[in-house]
């Protein structure tokens, strides 16, 4: 755990809710949490129709998802957002709709763009098989592009790991999940317009997210950007203490 020297008492609580990543669940986030300052309050849920719950009714969209992080932050009070991969996606969106709930922003490995069409497509072809195959097809040929290629050969307890949280969920709601992403917005504009501290962290070894994603993300959030080395697109899970330091170093640099 980070601790803070006692000559350096924080005057306020951080509150963080952090969003996680496609196929994971909040678990993906327990390794983070416990190196967080003391003085810090932090919560993680999984979205509808993941870590086992039931997918959300009608039409996939991210919707659901970003709903249910507008009710937390009304419930409990404005929050700095911590978003990994599809928790990049949910945040845009919640950037988009109450920006006064935020108090700064954190997009980890993620994009603020929309799929174009063969990206959309192949989530579909995606969708379909993890109805006709289960959740075996995103152990075999999703998860390993998620995981860094360092990670891959020194740390199979971080492999195994990950497929247990893949194997948590039931295959309609990640078939769902899949097809949601498929539909989200461009959400340059409205982080930018959220008008709050922002940061970015990514993996060295993230194949999923390019230079221009980093770009566009470290453009609209107008802060700095931390890459971890010899991790992937998983970077809070492959490397939970290194990902705590950054996010650390960078919220406790705001002025809440």
């Amino acid at each position: 755990m980070i601790t803070t020297p006692a000559t350096e008492t924080p005057a306020t609580t951080t509150r963080v809710l952090f969003l996680h990543a496609y196929p994971l669940n909040a678990a993906m986030w327990d390794g983070v949490r416990a190196e967080l300052p003391d003085h810090w309050q932090s919560e993680a849920f999984s979205y509808q129709g993941f870590g086992g719950t039931q997918a959300p009714a009608g039409e996939p969209r991210l919707t659901p998802f970003v709903e249910q992080v507008i009710g937390w932050l009304e419930e409990h009070g404005p929050a700095v957002l911590v978003g990994l991969s599809l928790g990049g996606y949910v945040m845009g969106q919640v950037a988009r709709w109450r920006p006064e709930l935020l108090r700064g922003v954190v997009f980890c490995d993620t994009r603020l763009t929309p799929d174009g069409p063969e990206e959309r497509e192949r989530r579909e072809t995606n969708a379909r098989r993890i109805e006709t195959e289960g959740i075996d097809f995103l152990l075999r040929e999703y998860l390993p592009n998620c995981i860094g290629t360092t990670t891959s050969d020194t740390r199979p307890d971080v492999v195994s790991r990950a497929a247990e949280l893949i194997t948590q969920s039931n295959p309609e709601g990640l078939a769902w999940g899949m097809r949601a992403m498929a539909t989200r917005t461009d959400t340059r504009e409205a982080v930018r317009r959220a008008d709050v501290p922002g940061h970015v962290i990514v993996g060295e070894e993230d194949l999923l997210c390019n230079a221009q994603d980093r770009a566009d993300l470290q453009e609209a959030t107008g802060g700095g950007m931390t890459v971890i080395n010899g991790v992937g697109h998983y970077s809070a899970l492959e490397s939970p203490p290194e990902f705590a330091r950054a996010l650390v170093r960078a919220v406790e640099g705001w002025e809440l």
